[in-house]
């Protein structure tokens, strides 16, 4: 049991939008690299606890915060495009492939240079708060708090 322990601390991680920093959480979305969520990186990875943590943590988003408009759009894209290849699949009819096509090239999330956007919306922030905001100690639950409340006309 002890080396169990042992090597639990060695693994940290970050479990929770509560702790994780906001600029983690976006070099992980650009990079897909869930190393990234180590606190301390440990000799031996254990992935399925990675992906563990990252599942719990898009959980924990998804719940406090909801879905974007754009990734909205972007899922009901993919789910198109799996509706015309299916219909390709029943009826042979290649225009279905076509239309697939269309769908999945629509359900590309246009990528943006997030880091300067997150630059950009903290000195919005501070305007608008009053108080300096920096995003190399912000947390993403902070973050997202901070622009919904902004977006409700609250200070």
């Amino acid at each position: 049991m002890k080396s169990s322990k042992k090597s639990e601390r060695k693994s940290e991680m970050y479990k929770s939008i509560d702790k994780l920093p906001i600029l983690i959480w976006l070099d992980i979305h650009e990079t897909s690299d869930l190393t990234l969520l180590f606190i301390k990186q440990p000799k031996k990875i254990n992935f399925k606890a990675l992906e563990d943590a990252w599942e719990k943590i898009n959980d924990e988003y998804l719940q406090c915060f909801g879905i974007s408009e754009e990734m909205e759009k972007s899922l009901n894209d993919k789910r198109l495009a799996a509706l015309s290849k299916a219909e390709y699949l029943i009826t042979g009819k290649r225009h279905h492939l076509t239309h697939a096509e269309v769908y999945e090239a629509d359900s590309k999330v246009k990528k943006k240079d997030t880091k300067i956007d997150i630059e950009n919306t903290c000195v919005k922030l501070t305007k608008f708060y009053g108080v300096r905001i920096k995003s190399n100690e912000l947390t993403v639950s902070e973050y997202y708090n901070f622009i919904k409340e902004a977006q409700n006309g609250r200070g």
